[in-house]
Parts: C-alpha cells; sequence; structure tokens
C-alpha cells in the first residue's frame, strides 16, 4: 500500500530489499564491483598458491631445505585456515567493504615486504601473515550477492568465481615469463611484486565502493540504505537520484543479532534450520578441494613425467612407476628451471578459463546446481578414464577437467552467500571457506604418498567421491524454497 506525505505531496512506494535493490538496475556500477572484487578474490589464488611456483627460484637464494619448502608452501593457506572464518564474523558485524579495505591493505603490505626477505624465517612468517589478512576477501561473495537482485545476482557470482580460475592462469603464465629473465635482483623477487599487483589495484578500487545497503539495512540504517540504492540507480541509468522510485524498504531489524559475537556467528550456522545446508556445502567443498586442490599441488610433478615419456603408450600411473626415486633437495648454482611443465598449465588455465566464462554465460539458463553438477560428472568420468588411458592428450584433457573443477569452488560459495541470512553470510561463507582450504591441504598432503603407493585405485576412488557429491548438490535447496 501507498502512502501519501502530506508536506510535499510525494507517492511513498514501500519495497521489499530485492524490489528494491532490483529497481536500481544492473549497469556501469555493477561492473565497477564486479572488476574490484573479482581483482580482490583473485589476490587469493596469486598471493597464496602462486607461491608454490616462486619456491623453485627461491630455492637458491634462501638455501632452504625440503622440510622448510613444505613450510612455506602450507604458510599461506594456514593464515588463511586461522583467519578466514574470524574475517566473516568482523564482516557481519563491522560491514564488507570496511573489512575488505582493512584486509587488503594488510595482505599488500605483507606481501611487499616479503619481498625483501633476507631469509627462509622472515619470507615464511610475512608470507602467514599475507594468508591471515588475504582471507577478508571472502566477503566479496556477500558483498556481490547483496548488490544484485535475483535475476542477476547468479551470472555476476559465477564471474566473480571466474576470477579464481583467472588468477591461476595469470600467476602460471607470469612464471614463465619472468623466471627465465636476466634481471638486476631475483626474479622470484620480481614475480613476488607481480603477484601483489592484483591486490593493489582492488585494495585502490574499493575506496569508490560504498557499504552493502543490505548490511545498512540490516543494521538499521534505513537512509543510509536508500542514499546508496539512489546513487547506484544514478550511476546505472545517468539519471539523478531522485529519480529511484523507492523511499521506503520494509524490512524488520532482528535485534536479538545486534550484540552477537564470534561464537554465538558460529553456532548460528550449527542449528536446526541451518545444519543440513552447512554440513552439505562443507562436505561438497571439502571433497572438491581435496580432490582437484590435491591434484593440482602435485600436477607440476605429474606434468613433468608424462613430457618425458610423451610418445609411450603409458598411462599416468605406468609414467610415475618408471621413476619412483625421490630427487635430492640440494640447488645446484645457475641451474635453470624446467618451466614445459608450467607452460603446460599455462595452456590448461587458459581453456579452464575460457570454458568459467562459458559457464558464466549459461548460468543463469541452468541454475548453479545444475552447472556445478554438470562438471562433477564430466570431472568424475575423466578422473576414472585416468585408471585407463595411455593416450597423453586424453589424460592432459582430464587434467584440465579436474582443474575446471577446482574453479567450481567458486559457485559453492556463491551459494554459500546467497542461503546464509545477512545477519551471518559472511560468517557461514567464510565457515564453508576454511573447510575448502582444509580439504585442498589434506589432499596435497595425501596425494603425494598415494602416486607412488596406490595410484590406479586412487583414480577411482577419486572419481566416486566426485560422484557422490554429485548426490549433495542435487540435496541442495532452490533459494525460493529458503525464503
Amino acid at each position: 500500500m501507498t502512502t501519501t506525505e502530506p508536506t510535499t505531496n510525494k507517492l511513498i512506494q514501500p519495497l521489499n530489499y530485492e524490489e528494491a535493490i532490483s529497481a536500481a538496475g544492473v549497469g556501469r556500477f555493477h561492473y565497477y564491483l564486479l572488476a574490484t572484487c573479482g581483482l580482490a578474490f583473485m589476490a587469493t589464488a596469486t598471493e597464496v598458491p602462486g607461491l608454490s611456483i616462486i619456491i623453485l627460484a627461491a630455492k637458491c637464494d634462501l638455501k632452504f631445505s625440503l622440510q622448510e619448502q613444505g613450510f612455506l608452501a602450507s604458510a599461506g593457506f594456514c593464515g588463511i585456515l586461522i583467519s578466514c572464518q574470524f574475517m566473516g564474523y568482523l564482516s557481519d558485524k563491522y560491514g564488507r567493504v570496511k573489512i575488505m579495505r582493512t584486509s587488503l591493505m594488510l595482505a599488500l603490505s605483507c606481501s611487499l615486504c616479503s619481498v625483501f626477505s633476507v631469509n627462509t624465517i622472515m619470507l615464511i612468517s610475512l608470507r602467514f601473515l599475507t594468508g591471515l589478512f588475504i582471507a577478508g576477501n571472502q566477503a566479496a561473495f556477500s558483498l556481490m550477492a547483496e548488490y544484485h537482485g535475483r535475476e542477476s545476482r547468479a551470472k555476476h557470482l559465477t564471474f566473480l568465481a571466474a576470477f579464481l580460475v583467472l588468477g591461476s592462469f595469470y600467476f602460471r603464465i607470469m612464471a614463465t615469463i619472468v623466471l627465465p629473465l636476466k634481471a638486476f635482483v631475483s626474479t622470484w623477487r620480481l614475480l613476488l611484486i607481480i603477484h601483489a599487483v592484483p591486490t593493489a589495484i582492488s585494495s585502490i578500487g574499493l575506496i569508490l565502493v560504498p557499504e552493502s545497503p543490505k548490511f545498512l539495512l540490516e543494521k538499521g540504517r534505513q537512509e543510509e540504505c536508500l542514499q546508496t540504492l539512489k546513487e547506484i540507480h544514478a550511476i546505472n541509468t545517468k539519471n539523478t537520484a531522485e529519480i529511484y522510485k523507492c523511499d521506503f524498504i520494509e524490512h524488520k531489524v532482528d535485534t536479538t543479532k545486534a550484540n552477537s559475537n564470534f561464537l554465538t556467528n558460529t553456532m548460528e550456522l550449527f542449528k536446526m534450520e541451518h545444519l543440513l545446508l552447512t554440513l552439505n556445502l562443507s562436505i561438497t567443498a571439502f571433497i572438491i578441494t581435496f580432490v582437484s586442490g590435491g591434484i593440482m599441488m602435485w600436477l607440476p610433478l605429474i606434468l613433468s613425467k608424462l613430457v618425458q615419456h610423451k610418445y609411450k603408450a603409458y598411462s599416468v600411473c605406468g609414467t610415475l612407476a618408471l621413476d619412483n626415486t625421490t630427487t635430492a633437495d640440494g640447488c645446484v648454482a645457475g641451474q635453470e628451471i624446467d618451466l614445459a611443465p608450467y607452460r603446460i598449465l599455462a595452456i590448461i588455465g587458459f581453456f579452464t578459463l575460457i570454458l568459467y566464462i562459458l559457464t558464466s554465460f549459461i548460468v543463469s539458463n541452468f541454475g548453479r546446481k545444475g552447472i556445478l553438477a554438470m562438471w562433477l560428472s564430466i570431472a568424475g568420468n575423466f578422473t576414472m578414464m585416468l585408471y585407463w588411458s595411455t593416450f597423453y592428450y586424453i589424460n592432459i584433457a582430464a587434467f584440465t577437467s579436474i582443474i575446471q573443477t577446482a574453479g567450481m569452488i567458486g559457485i559453492v560459495y556463491g551459494m554459500a552467500s546467497e542461503y546464509y541470512p545477512t545477519c551471518i553470510n559472511s560468517t557461514g561463507v567464510g565457515f564453508v571457506m576454511v573447510i575448502s582450504r582444509l580439504g585442498s591441504v589434506c589432499g596435497s598432503y595425501v596425494l603425494g604418498p598415494l602416486l607412488y603407493s596406490h595410484c590406479d585405485i586412487m583414480f577411482l576412488v577419486y572419481g566416486g567421491l566426485l560422484g557422490f557429491i554429485i548426490i549433495l548438490v542435487v540435496m541442495l535447496p532452490n533459494k525460493k524454497d529458503l525464503e
């Protein structure tokens, strides 16, 4: 029902939030938001997993042992595991944009300081702190979801997830360009600076992004919420803010959540109304990253063996069985890094990125559940095919499908950001991210020994696990069922 102000005779049209944000339209502001949040999410890939490539070039300078290499490779992941859930809570309490700005600036400072590391302990410590702060980027999913109406939300969240794939492609292609250079400083230090570029650009870009209007509404700041929506509408339509057709948003503020703390927000995820959802998303995220993260970590080694025996009719496991000895961790001065596996990884990353972009365009037609189930089915079949295949290019295609599945974790984050209510949204997304990172770490440690002890059965089991979570994905509720 509309009412009229007696002083101005202006119609006040009350809308709910979905109607209000949809009325703001989708345009230039949302494309700017996508680029900024996308680069912030891309920074997670370049600052943490990207370190695995830098280790190859840094070991001669810093002379670290094999054990220290393991600590360095996992330092950023450990930082994310420790802080991700708490960062989600801070985002729910103080605002998505505020936490993202702060965490990105701190992560950028630590990342750039690590360029000047003079020993292994300094480098490990600073990369741990970089991971600790970069975890604040997970608020990007909540921010994007809250700036979109139902019609455009799924598409833009899928585009946001594509930046994770772009980040993986970025650090691999940069490695093939920078590492062979003869520069006045160590190339791994230059690569660290290049990896920090997305972090720096997104930090600057967030200066112009206002706080989430839904967060403001949830905190009872109705006027600020309306002003933000009016400004977005003006940017998108190139009209004045007064043209926006809403003067009041119907919303009941839940005062019981006003004084919530980290523990109570986390416990909300395990109450009956959210328990099955939390378990489903967590198991799905863990298995996806357990399988794909483990294979991605060991893929350079696998590819190096496949390249050596490219023209021989061996399966992946047969190729690895030809040379199951471990190499020394010593460093030969002036030794050149074999970039062939990373060139292949860059090519795989390029095709994965193209596939993900295509997926972003069709997600509105098939839905995120349908897209996720489709790619899991493809990857599961390809993973099992590695048990039999002796064809080099089929094996490369199989690994491409597995890496594509790793990119699908972004869709899981996007679904979590849409399922959980605003008051615990970032906390919920943060929890799913923690579980996914845990899966990646576990997968990395488990896969190495299995490659040389139970390689054949491993690919069958991994394919079966991907098939199992297709059932979980199908069981996820539709958004409309939660409203």
